[in-house]
């Protein structure tokens, strides 16, 4: 392909085309640029982690020494990330700065009855220094760049947090994916997952290879899910080569209608959401238990108020991911956690 067709067909990541399970969502984030600038404790210290894990890794493929001083103090203080031309790029906070800066979230128990000290305690005790030690396992890459088109009809880029192959044979690779997740995944998410099968097509594109393993390594509560435990089971690439091309041919018949739909989703099981609006065309975001998205209209009521509030959500996020059921239902909490895009 030219650099002028390079202009003419759609550039996407795996969170761009996963978004696609609910079309007017996919239009306001990506095609009407309705972009969250909002900050969130999971993402903020899935960044820090990320840092210190690619951290360790480059000690490792530079042959050098890990030293675990520097990678802890870089993940408690933050770190200034620079551009190639050594400009300033952008500043990944510490977490010495996210526990006063989400102080609630950051002390509140999770399912498992862990708060984030708990799950760094693990991290720096039992995770950093255990992961890329395998003995039958080397690194090829951390944090891995890729670009390159599909089928002449997407652009598909993003990185892959970490690829190992055997020492024994290094055409045999693995890709890693780190999750900050409080649990690990149930059978019906990894059994074929569109972010790994789009990272195989990376491979094939990078290495020549398809991967013969994956893995989900939940990186705050020491746990792990491989192939093993099912994740891309028998037949999962042709099964997700279907999903990719399902999703790019929705994706143009869409554009060519001029018309993204609102997917139909489950409620979650409460529905303490509290939002005061009287404009049916608002888009209101707020907190989710479960991560699920919401589309359509809602009617809740709250103790305190004096009747039903109303409104549309065409979009709610996870905004804050470690919300309890109890949090949630303080009003001014709520009202002050919701946002207008």
């Amino acid at each position: 392909m030219t650099e002028e067709d390079y202009g003419k067909i759609l550039t996407g990541s795996y969170s761009k085309l996963d978004s696609f399970s609910c079309p007017l969502s996919y239009k306001l984030k990506y095609k009407d640029k309705h972009f969250s600038k909002k900050s969130n404790l999971a993402m903020d210290i899935g960044s820090i982690i990320h840092f210190g894990l690619e951290k360790k890794a480059q000690y490792i493929l530079k042959d050098e020494q890990v030293n675990y001083e520097e990678i802890i103090s870089d993940i408690h203080q933050g770190y200034k990330e620079v551009d190639q031309a050594g400009k300033h790029k952008q500043i990944i906070q510490g977490i010495d700065t996210l526990d006063k800066k989400y102080f609630e979230d950051w002390f509140a128990l999770d399912v498992n009855g862990l708060s984030y000290d708990d799950k760094m305690k693990i991290f720096f005790e039992k995770v950093l220094p255990t992961r890329m030690e395998e003995k039958e396992w080397k690194i090829l890459g951390a944090e891995i760049p890729f670009k390159f088109v599909y089928d002449d009809r997407i652009i598909l880029q993003g990185f892959i947090d970490r690829v190992d192959c055997l020492k024994a044979d290094e055409k045999s690779i693995k890709i890693i994916d780190y999750k900050t997740s409080k649990k690990t995944y149930p059978d019906t998410k990894i059994k074929t997952p569109l972010q790994h099968v789009i990272y195989d097509l990376a491979a094939l594109f990078l290495y020549d290879e398809l991967p013969i393993d994956h893995e989900y390594d939940f990186v705050l509560i020491d746990k792990k899910q491989n192939k093993l435990d099912g994740v891309c089971s028998r037949g999962y690439f042709a099964r997700g080569i279907r999903k990719l091309d399902s999703i790019l041919n929705k994706i143009a018949e869409c554009d060519a209608e001029d018309e993204f739909k609102p997917a139909p989703t489950p409620l979650p099981d409460y529905k303490d959401y509290v939002y005061e609006s009287d404009d049916a065309n608002v888009i209101v975001s707020l907190p989710t238990r479960e991560g699920y998205t919401f589309l359509g209209w809602y009617t809740t009521q709250y103790p305190n108020l004096e009747s039903n509030t109303y409104g549309t959500f065409t979009e709610l996020v996870p905004e804050i991911l470690e919300l309890s059921n109890i949090s949630i239902r303080n009003i001014e909490e709520a009202d002050t956690m919701s946002r207008c895009l």
